[in-house]
């Protein structure tokens, strides 16, 4: 199991075993996993972002969204970029717990889902499988 490091209020590595119902691996903690910085926008919510227009939610977008950067914030390729190296060494077997914006990103990265459509995925809840390409 590799996830972001632990922030007050997560579940912990056994309540995910138990969620499970199976004996997990130790957790690897991995800094590349943090969340997209959002900048100016961190700690807002989605409507309350778009009411500016600067900044659209999920279901909005396009695939050129993938290029916005917030002002002293990160776009979806800064993040792409960040993640490269550790999609290159996901195995079959991983579990890997994570953001919504990360979860996007190693869905095109190791699926090749299209940005556009990436982009527009909804907001991923509990567990959201995401699978190497076959071959």
């Amino acid at each position: 199991m590799v996830r972001l490091p632990p922030q007050p209020g997560q579940r912990d590595h056994g309540s995910h075993a138990r969620r499970l119902r199976c004996p997990l691996p130790d957790v690897i903690y991995d800094e590349r996993l943090i969340e997209i910085s959002f900048g100016k926008f961190e700690g807002l919510l989605h409507e309350e972002i778009a009411r500016e227009r600067e900044a659209l939610a999920p279901g909005q977008r396009d695939a050129t969204y993938w290029n916005f950067r917030p002002e002293g914030g990160e776009n979806y390729q800064d993040l792409a970029d960040r993640l490269l190296d550790f999609a290159q060494g996901l195995t079959h077997h991983s579990i890997i717990v994570a953001h919504g914006g990360v979860l996007r990103v190693l869905r095109h990265l190791v699926e090749g889902v299209a940005r556009g459509e990436v982009l527009n995925w909804a907001r991923p809840r509990a567990s959201s499988p995401i699978s190497p390409p076959a071959g």
